[in-house]
């Protein structure tokens, strides 16, 4: 891309002055633009140029964010196998064994504390006609 220099340009295989037209890389003429050292000598290609580099940018970035989600994920993985370890092992300390119950068992065992619950309140506040 061709881009018209607005600071002399001076380098161990270039000298340049001021107003020089010279032939550049796009990321060359982006860099040169973009600090002011240059002007873009057409417009539209260097539009074209700032959003490739632009979509660039914004690709790099999703990748990185995929990269730190499974990054994350893959963390969270490993310290939940290391809860499941820990509390397997207390439960084989402990001697405790899963224990299921059905829907029905449970129903009666709510039941059963209710009515304790009853038969408790009932214990600590007597009726009048009882004293």
């Amino acid at each position: 891309m061709k881009v018209k220099l607005l600071t002399p340009l001076v380098g161990s295989d270039r000298d340049h002055t001021t107003g020089d037209i010279i032939d550049v890389t796009d990321k060359q003429a982006h860099a040169l633009v973009s600090q002011g050292m240059a002007t873009a000598e057409n417009k539209t290609a260097y539009n074209k140029i700032l959003k490739q580099l632009k979509d660039e940018e914004k690709e790099r970035i999703e990748k990185e964010k995929k990269a730190a989600a499974i990054l994350y994920k893959d963390e969270l993985e490993s310290e939940k196998n290391t809860l499941l370890q820990r509390v397997n092992r207390i439960n084989e300390d402990l001697e405790i064994e899963d224990i299921t119950i059905s829907k029905n068992e449970y129903i009666s065992l709510n039941e059963q504390i209710e009515d304790l619950k009853k038969e408790i309140e009932a214990l600590k506040n007597p009726k009048e006609e009882d004293k």
